[in-house]
């Protein structure tokens, strides 16, 4: 029997493997124009990346500098650095960013922070001691900076290193604070307190909110719930009104309770610094141990005539106090060329030599004489011979 379809014979499967194999020669000849074409196109592209490649670790200062002995900057901004004076950074511009974050290894002794670059002019902002090795880790705020609201947006920062100091992939990132960290930050410069300084007897400066004044938010949601309460008034809404009176006299106590914390924050540095010591370790406020100083004086001097030759550099008005306070018994000269005794009070620079019995500042000798009685190693009564 004859099996029916087409016969399978020997000349149709050579036919078949003639015309495959040609068609494959011809599909070669056509493509090897365009093949050849993108390989040349991938040799220009991985010579591209080798080139770019080899570039990566390339020392390129994107940081204007200066002061520096060494300097090196790598491509994700970190430096390595060796200052001996002071160094200067020139970072970015403020803009809206909330805090300065410094990272990496620095050792030896200096200090390093941030300031501001305003025009032609500098405005320091917070430093930090560093002292021999240490991993830093360290994020400043703007918000801690006291006269941050005159700052304008376009002022660039600088970072600051001071003294001998070096430093190794330090990182210097200027960041932002997400919604929540900002609330949390708010509260947190809502509850801290100025220091007590001269100008306390007449003003407060009262609670900060990133540098700017708490007051501010304060009036205006006091005006919000005074104008909502005038309209729910109108329409006689009893129940809203008595809510919203509510949280204006919840408002208004936080706001009591800050300010009358900070004048006990006061209160309690006195005791703590003035009151409880003993007399050797009393300090009062910004004078220090002045007023231990100016009792000392009466004690041992009586109504003999004493110079002061030197100013503290806390306390500015030194000379006033001190003749305030120890006027009419013992009468301060105004020139110390007929001086009996010269007070000396927080002045490391004065020196006596015992050796040729000189009272000494920075080297040269200032009058021949002893030293009368010893407060402590920086303040004394010197007498003159």
């Amino acid at each position: 029997m004859q099996r029916k379809g087409k016969p399978c014979t020997n000349t149709g499967i050579k036919r078949q493997k003639s015309l495959d194999f040609g068609g494959e020669i011809g599909i070669g000849e056509a493509f090897y124009p365009q093949l050849s074409s993108m390989l040349k196109q991938k040799k220009i592209w991985i010579w591209i990346l080798l080139c770019a490649a080899a570039f990566v670790h390339l020392n390129v200062s994107a940081f204007q500098q200066q002061g520096f002995s060494t300097y090196q900057e790598w491509y994700n901004n970190s430096m390595n650095f060796s200052c001996e004076s002071q160094c200067i950074v020139l970072l970015w511009t403020l803009g809206s960013n909330d805090y300065l974050r410094i990272q990496g290894a620095v050792e030896g002794q200096g200090t390093m922070g941030f300031w501001f670059l305003v025009g032609q002019q500098v405005a320091p902002g917070p430093m930090m001691n560093i002292g021999w090795q240490w991993a830093m880790d360290q994020r400043f705020s703007f918000s801690d900076v006291q006269f941050i609201s005159q700052i304008p947006k376009e002022a660039q920062v600088l970072l600051i290193v001071q003294g001998n100091v070096k430093g190794s992939e330090v990182k210097a990132d200027l960041r932002f604070l997400s919604l929540f960290q900002k609330f949390d930050q708010w509260w947190k410069d809502f509850w801290v307190f100025d220091a007590y300084k001269p100008y306390t007897i007449n003003f407060l400066y009262g609670p900060k909110m990133f540098g700017k004044s708490a007051n501010d938010i304060f009036y205006r949601i006091f005006a919000i719930i005074c104008a909502i309460l005038l309209f729910k008034f109108w329409w006689k809404s009893k129940k809203f009104t008595n809510w919203v009176l509510i949280l204006l006299c919840a408002l208004w106590v936080v706001y009591w309770i800050r300010m009358y914390s900070e004048l006990y924050t006061y209160r309690k540095a006195d005791y703590q610094n003035r009151v409880k010591p003993e007399f050797a370790q009393k300090t009062f406020r910004d004078d220090g141990d002045l007023y231990q100083f100016i009792d000392f004086v009466k004690t041992n001097l009586f109504t003999w005539t004493a110079c002061i030759h030197s100013a503290p550099y806390k306390s500015w008005d030194f000379d006033t106090k001190t003749k305030y306070h120890l006027y009419p018994e013992i009468d301060m000269a105004s020139t110390d060329t007929w001086c009996e005794y010269i007070l000396i009070y927080n002045e490391p620079s004065y020196i006596y030599d015992w050796t040729w019995k000189m009272l000494t500042k920075d080297g040269s000798g200032i009058a021949t004489g002893e030293i009368y009685k010893i407060f402590n190693q920086t303040s004394f009564i010197f007498k003159k011979s």
